[in-house]
């Protein structure tokens, strides 16, 4: 969005379009993104568009907001978490069991004494456990030997070719991109994982 200079006030705003929502935001739900890290507000904030995480989590300096600031996006969505009071950091935890999740930590304690260094304001998961194996989303492990090998991705495009014969467990491990069903797109993934590639 370019931003307009009232000329009496010298006031600015934001009439839109916003770029980045119009044209890119489509394209991330569109590809099973899980989460974004974005900036340049100095707070903390986390929004849910679409099923995204689009996080903040950058504060650093001393240029807070504060109550009398306007909405960080005005022509957006609010977002469902932000954190003002002082600096914070994001860790995020891959867990193979539990999928990815993530923590908003306080990284500062300010001149108020608000709260103290470690404490957890947000947590959330960014992305569900739906791999077997690999943390890192490269299931693909059709045969179920632990392993995603081009075995796995011969059979992912013998199912995509010959069509049918496939059981729920295959289809199920084969999604990758979770868009809950087979693709070439997947068999993709599967040979880059094969190949150890993208690791």
């Amino acid at each position: 969005t370019e931003p307009v200079v009232d000329p009496a006030t010298q006031a600015v705003t934001y009439p839109g379009p916003d770029y980045l929502q119009r044209d890119i935001l489509p394209l991330f739900t569109q590809y099973g993104v899980n989460g974004v890290s974005f900036g340049h507000s100095h707070v903390y904030e986390r929004y849910l568009v679409n099923g995204v995480n689009y996080i903040e989590a950058a504060s650093i300096g001393n240029n807070y907001h504060t109550a009398a600031d306007p909405a960080t996006s005005p022509n957006g969505p609010a977002p469902v978490f932000e954190e003002q009071r002082f600096r914070t950091l994001m860790a995020v935890t891959v867990d193979p069991a539990k999928g990815m999740s993530a923590q908003g930590l306080q990284a500062s304690v300010e001149a108020d004494g608000v709260g103290k260094v470690g404490n957890v304001f947000d947590q959330f998961s960014l992305a569900p456990q739906t791999w077997k194996g690999d943390p890192f989303g490269l299931a693909g492990d059709l045969d179920n030997d632990g392993e995603v090998t081009l075995k796995d991705t011969a059979r992912m495009l013998r199912i995509l070719v010959l069509g049918g014969g496939a059981t729920e467990a295959e289809l199920k491990a084969g999604d990758l991109n979770g868009d809950g069903k087979l693709s070439l797109a997947d068999a993709l993934i599967a040979l880059r994982a094969a190949a150890g590639i993208g690791r």
